[in-house]
């Protein structure tokens, strides 16, 4: 809480505290000194720097009430409380009291669940010991660690944090992580395929639509690094056909209300068609060693026929071969 000029109802007791509030003055007391009390890890010069009511002139409320704003926002205190006391030389002494936020002094990881390995959950966390507590951090944190799980398909990732109160106002950080079960992928949608039918498409793909027993076979559920390899073989797939200029985007998943099972969207941007030209064959430095009319006669494409990239990867490996074969283990076949 802040408490300040503005605010005489959370400012501190009178009584036997010397401290009194503030309250709405026709004729302000000219402030004479600024004290800060309850700091014991947080240096003193740095919180005064972000006070800017001047000694020596009139109380300005306004500017006090920037003073507590600027003081908070530290992000060092949980409490700040502004009051005041009698000066001798006819004014006010301003004293700032504050509540140190905790030290944090160790961060535990509570995991339940392999899905993630451990280290892996440690990584994407920021915290460090012996820095101030900063709730908003923890929760950015834990936002992370959902991150990292929704890209391995747990989509039912809960987490959460404790803090365990320790000696001289440390705490221990405990985030809580509850994995929860994987989701099943209820269907996949191949979309801009124009060309190419999408049970084609959909018969090369890891990614399988679940059956009815899948949370026991565990066959169906969404696994990020298959599904990654199967946007790799849909566009080698349309290049061995033709597509040379073919992309796929990012995929996009689409979660049903109960978050337990998905419907997964591909989008293929075809684009035209190539055959493939007239083939030759060049040398680059030294002499021909194979014959350039036996070298052609080894490759497997066509000049004329649909451009196939698994052909064109089998004429390289071949024109290789056929240097390695005489002993030329370095020789580097390009295409171009």
């Amino acid at each position: 809480t802040v408490a300040g000029a503005l605010s005489p109802a959370a400012a501190q007791p009178a009584g036997d505290d010397p401290l009194a509030p503030f309250l709405p003055m026709a004729d302000p007391p000219v402030v004479r000194a600024i004290e800060i009390e309850g700091l014991s890890r947080i240096d003193r010069a740095g919180v005064r720097a972000k006070i800017y009511t001047q000694i020596g002139r009139p109380l300005d409320q306004a500017r006090l009430s920037e003073d507590i704003k600027r003081v908070y926002g530290m992000n060092f205190f949980d409490d700040i409380q502004v009051a005041q006391r009698p000066h001798a030389d006819d004014g006010v002494v301003l004293v700032f009291r504050v509540v140190e936020r905790p030290t944090i002094v160790g961060i535990d990881l509570d995991v339940d669940g392999d899905a993630v390995d451990k280290d892996e959950v440690r990584q994407v966390v920021d915290l460090k010991r012996f820095e101030i507590l900063d709730e908003a951090r923890i929760r950015f944190n834990l936002s992370k660690i959902e991150e990292l799980y929704v890209e391995e398909g747990h989509f039912l990732v809960d987490t959460s944090y404790q803090l365990v109160p320790q000696d001289n106002n440390g705490v221990l950080v405990r985030l809580v992580v509850r994995e929860g079960r994987k989701v099943e992928v209820r269907s996949v949608e191949i979309v801009g395929n124009d060309n190419i039918p999408s049970d084609e498409v959909e018969a090369i793909l890891a990614t399988r639509t679940g059956g009815y027993f899948s949370f026991l076979t565990q066959s169906g559920q969404f696994k990020r690094e298959l599904f990654e390899q199967d946007i790799q073989r849909i566009q080698y797939y349309y290049l061995t056909k033709g597509y040379v200029q073919v992309r796929v985007d990012e995929p996009v998943v689409t979660l049903s209300p109960d978050k337990r099972s998905m419907a997964i969207t591909i989008k293929v941007t075809e684009g035209p068609r190539y055959k493939a030209g007239a083939l030759d064959i060049e040398m680059g430095d030294g002499e021909w060693i194979v014959d350039k009319d036996r070298l052609l006669r080894r490759l497997s494409m066509e000049p004329g026929e649909w451009f196939d990239y698994a052909l064109m990867q089998q004429d390289v490996q071949a024109l290789s071969a056929a240097y390695k074969d005489r002993g030329y283990a370095n020789a580097t076949v390009s295409t171009d």
